[in-house]
């Protein structure tokens, strides 16, 4: 179950790649943070589809990453 102990290492791990959430939500082809913001905050579980463009966006600044690194999964 995602709860806001997930989001806030999501949103951890996203500054540490060097994403801003409007940075990392349109690389991952949202035209708004608003999704970005709803799995961060905890509030929504993220998709599969979500899930699977956030690790191709952080592979590419963080190689070796994994989707459990990112999703606590």
């Amino acid at each position: 179950m995602w709860n806001v102990e997930k989001g806030r290492h999501f949103k951890e791990l996203r500054k540490k790649a060097g994403f801003s959430q409007k940075e990392l939500a349109r690389a991952m082809g949202y035209s708004t943070k608003q999704p970005m913001f709803y799995v961060e905050s905890g509030r929504q579980e993220p998709s599969p589809k979500f899930r699977v463009k956030a690790l191709k966006c952080f592979r590419e600044r963080m190689p070796n990453v994994q989707l459990s690194d990112i999703f606590l999964d």
